[in-house]
């Protein structure tokens, strides 16, 4: 029996589906999007850039030539006015001075007499020691103006700057400049320490002080003078600080401390609300009672049955304000009912000599004996 021959021929392999197809398929495609790219930027460029032909003609224009002409003369003139300002600027007469810059030191409407000249020299020496950490600059120079802006803003006395005027040199005078501030005003005078302090609207702690002597006193004939004369109108006096517990007062900084804030709010409702001499006669406001820092609850503690109490010029009797209006809970009666209640009880007691204390953060005014 005759073996039957076996062969081994291999198979051909096949290929992976489509593998050669999509791989031609692509490669036309990106041909063909990057012939159509290349012939829509050859076009483009041909559109922005036109042929020489019409470069010739725009060179040829008379309206060409003009604006060019224009163009040239302008780029001239900055180069020549840029070399006459540096050489202007290195001349004296345009050096901008510090020690010659005009201050207008604004309203001192507070103070009369001698005590508004004094004070005026005083502010004055203290903004020019200030502007004299400046150095000398060009009067072309518009970063010198707000330097200038910058160290004035930084002096305790001043509030804001409201104007800066540059002068160029004159005939008769050389590069200056003319400065417009406002000066804070203060609204109370703090007693602290051994110390009299300016407090202005917001707070802040005005660069003077006034030392005082035993009895509570000015010590400087100049400076009694000033806060028994020569107010336009009287600072109250705020007594009873407690300043181991509250924020140390800096000159030119707002004096975080609840019982400062507690005496702004009171002068202020006293300004706005009240009328007469009376309210004018009330000299001092005592915060003996009020704490200077919130509690845990982020509340002021009063003491219980105290609170702020108001001196009046002509007795001896507490006046008992309460609360104030920004520390005061809504069943509190107004700085408004307050004011009331204290010229219902001048009517009944005109002297207020019947009892030690007067109450007026009641609804009706309440003394006690």
């Amino acid at each position: 029996m005759s073996a039957k021959k076996r062969t081994n021929a291999k198979k051909p392999a096949k290929s992976a589906p489509n593998q050669v197809s999509l791989a031609r398929t692509l490669g036309a495609l990106v041909a063909a999007v990057g012939l159509r790219t290349g012939r829509g930027v050859v076009a483009f460029l041909k559109r922005i850039n036109p042929p020489k032909e019409r470069w010739q003609a725009w060179a040829a224009s008379r309206r060409v030539r003009r604006v060019g002409t224009v163009l040239a003369g302008a780029a001239v003139m900055m180069l020549a006015l840029g070399v006459m300002r540096s050489r202007l600027s290195a001349q004296e007469r345009f050096q901008l001075d510090p020690a010659r810059i005009e201050l207008a030191a604004g309203d001192l409407s507070w103070l009369e007499g001698e005590s508004a000249a004094r004070m005026e020299a005083v502010i004055q020496g203290d903004l020019r020691n200030t502007l004299s950490k400046l150095s000398a600059a060009s009067a072309f120079d518009d970063e010198f103006l707000g330097e200038v802006a910058a160290q004035l803003n930084s002096n305790p006395w001043v509030a804001g700057v409201q104007r800066i005027e540059r002068y160029f040199p004159s005939e008769e005078a050389n590069a200056s400049l003319a400065v417009s501030l406002t000066i804070r005003k203060p609204v109370l005078v703090v007693e602290y320490g051994a110390s009299l302090l300016l407090v202005d609207h917001k707070g802040v702690v005005l660069p003077y002080q006034m030392q005082l002597d035993s009895n509570g006193a000015p010590i400087g004939a100049a400076d009694q003078i000033l806060l028994t004369q020569e107010l336009s109108r009287p600072l109250r006096r705020v007594v009873g600080m407690k300043g181991v517990r509250g924020q140390e007062p800096q000159a030119g900084k707002v004096w975080k401390n609840e019982q400062i804030t507690a005496a702004l709010s009171v002068e202020s409702d006293l300004r706005k609300e009240g009328v007469g001499d009376i309210v004018k006669g009330i000299s001092e406001i005592d915060l003996s009672d009020v704490e200077p820092v919130k509690n845990e609850f982020h509340q002021v503690d009063y003491e219980a049955g105290g609170g702020i109490v108001l001196k009046l010029d002509f007795t001896d009797a507490k006046v008992v304000w309460g609360k104030a209006a920004v520390h005061a809970s809504t069943v509190e009666a107004t700085s408004l009912q307050k004011i009331e209640n204290l010229f219902e009880a001048l009517g009944a007691d005109p002297k207020l000599e019947l009892a030690e204390a007067y109450y007026l953060d009641r609804v009706r005014a309440v003394s006690q004996g």
